[in-house]
């Protein structure tokens, strides 16, 4: 079993289309950071060891989160993306 690091599933990420995705180490546990400058988000993995996991578990469960925080949720009364009006509410 290769030894998996912070930065290998960072790579990782990178290579499948998540690249305001990064996993980060805390005292005792591992969490995933999204900031695209828009929406900041985070998704904490209570694991002490990075190698508790395997680093196909880590990509998928980086990849879940990134689908989770960028997927469009759209405003019921004008129909458009919810991050789009926060957009735009921030610019006026």
């Amino acid at each position: 079993m290769n030894r998996i690091t912070v930065a290998t599933v960072n790579a990782a990420l990178r290579k499948k289309g998540a690249q305001k995705v990064t996993l980060h180490r805390g005292k005792g546990y591992f969490y995933f950071v999204h900031d695209d400058g828009i929406y900041f988000d985070t998704h904490s993995v209570y694991v002490y060891r990075l190698n508790t996991e395997s680093l196909e578990s880590w990509i998928e469960e980086g990849i879940e989160f990134y689908k989770r925080v960028t997927r469009e949720e759209r405003d019921l009364r004008t129909g458009m993306p919810i991050r789009l009006l926060m957009r735009s509410r921030v610019s006026a």
